[in-house]
């Protein structure tokens, strides 16, 4: 998450993806397609990333355009792109979402913060349901976040010019100070949108919006009001909830909230050699960032020395931490979502520094994979964020440092 950011950035959007019941399907030749948001800049530090992606191939994410504003999308099978952009960011209207110390001219020689700073002003799509509705969140030009739903008429709407409704989502209890405000990132096949939301004393909690509009607002019952969900994939079919949250030592542990509301599974992995040396709020322990529907949770243990090591447990309880035997002695493996026939993908660093997307199989088995374009030096290279049957989807960095949204069909093995 230099002025590249470092993997933590990754982990809160991979941060979790909506996990859908699609079979697996027969191994065939892989194919790569590129997604650049017509908008989008192409110079260094600017572009494109895909964070959700449904069964049908409607992809959804954000790009950052000249004019230094986050923007959200969504792009059709087809190739269409509609952007979503919050009213107070929409063309026109982008004084209300651009901080005066932020240029608002055609710059391309002034990155924008985007990339080291997802509190950036501007509409960040984070999740998509069957039938195309899109959930996210907005900043706005004092750093406030709100929640939204772009929801139209039924499963078509990408395809209607005028583009869908627009509503927003806000959590009584947000704060309204910059860094504060409601975080949607993530939907279900039954339109139930899950996130969490920091209030007035900057502490995080979970939320779940129904699809009538009721909101319900949770903590772990031993967490310290640092109740976080990842971006995507933290709420399964059947309304399990996962994420992380800090207990009273500092340290990060894993959850699982049941659909009755009342009831929450927690966990932490054990690292005999480094727990005692993990530093409380840091980030450090266990971390989760994914749900499927059968309860296999997807994330990540940090260890005292800040590694990233991919972390998968079954709804019985087992968790298996691990590294992707390709990379480099000391480099991150990071887990970033999980399908409902228990696949992870992710990517991990070789010895350069460089991204690599795989795949791993329920019974460890490994598919690796780069996008063609993706650059070889430090920082570059391809990170998954997402899985749906065999299609994943997420973004490559180039040699020129410039972001490029990719939707990867390979192989996936029981």
């Amino acid at each position: 998450m230099t002025f590249h950011y470092t993997p933590s950035k990754w982990l809160l959007p991979a941060i979790c993806t909506l996990i859908l019941g699609i079979p697996a399907v027969a191994q065939h030749r892989p194919t790569f397609t590129t997604i650049d948001a017509p908008d989008a800049g192409h110079t260094y530090a600017y572009g494109t990333e895909v964070i959700a992606l449904n069964p049908f191939g409607v992809a959804v994410g954000y790009y950052v355009g000249y004019d230094n504003i986050v923007h959200g999308y969504a792009r059709t099978p087809d190739a269409g792109f509609i952007e979503i952009d919050a009213p107070e960011c929409a063309p026109g209207q982008t004084s209300q979402c651009v901080p005066p110390s932020l240029p608002d001219s055609d710059d391309p020689f002034t990155p924008p913060s985007t990339w080291i700073n997802l509190n950036a002003p501007g509409t960040y799509a984070a999740a998509v349901d069957l039938m195309g509705a899109v959930t996210g969140y907005y900043v706005d030009a004092n750093g406030v976040a709100y929640g939204f739903l772009n929801r139209g008429s039924g499963s078509h709407w990408l395809r209607d010019k005028h583009g869908p409704d627009f509503t927003p989502i806000i959590v009584p209890d947000a704060g309204a100070e910059a860094g504060q405000g409601t975080f949607a990132t993530n939907i279900n096949l039954k339109g139930t949108i899950a996130g969490y939301y920091v209030d007035a004393s900057y502490g995080s909690h979970g939320f779940i919006r129904a699809r009538n509009g009721a909101i319900t607002t949770f903590d772990v019952p031993d967490g310290i009001g640092t109740t976080s969900l990842g971006w995507s994939q933290c709420i399964s079919l059947k309304q399990y909830v996962a994420g992380t949250y800090f207990d009273s030592t500092g340290l990060a542990n894993g959850f699982v909230r049941h659909p009755n509301g009342k009831s929450f599974t927690t966990f932490e992995y054990v690292d005999a050699d480094q727990n005692q040396d993990l530093t409380p709020w840091s980030g450090q322990g266990t971390n989760v960032w994914g749900i499927n529907a059968g309860g296999t949770a997807v994330g990540g243990f940090i260890d005292a020395n800040n590694i990233y090591h991919g972390l998968v447990r079954t709804a019985d309880g087992k968790i298996t931490v691990f590294d992707v035997p390709r990379a480099a002695s000391g480099a991150h493996t990071v887990s970033e979502a999980i399908n409902d026939e228990n696949t992870t993908v992710g990517f991990y660093n070789d010895a350069d520094g460089v991204h690599h997307g795989f795949m791993r199989s329920a019974d460890g088995r490994y598919t690796y994979f780069d996008d063609p374009n993706g650059g070889d030096q430090f920082h570059q290279g391809t990170v998954p964020m997402f899985i749906v049957g065999d299609a994943v989807a997420g973004f490559y960095e180039d040699g020129n440092y410039v972001w490029h949204g990719f939707e990867w069909h390979g192989v996936v093995r029981k």
